[in-house]
């Protein structure tokens, strides 16, 4: 068996607020809340950007 490997989707956009980290990609969005990464949940709004 041949496997061909596939392009992954660009991300065309990051969104980071208090309450979650997404992407979108090609119509999709893929988010995660905040509180999964410590590290960024406790980072100020200026080092999130």
């Amino acid at each position: 068996m041949l496997l061909q490997m596939q392009t992954p989707p660009a991300i065309t956009d990051v969104l980071v607020n208090d309450e979650l980290l997404g992407f979108q990609l090609d119509g999709r969005f893929i988010s995660v809340p905040l509180a999964f990464h410590p590290t960024l949940a406790l980072a100020t709004s200026e080092e999130r950007a």
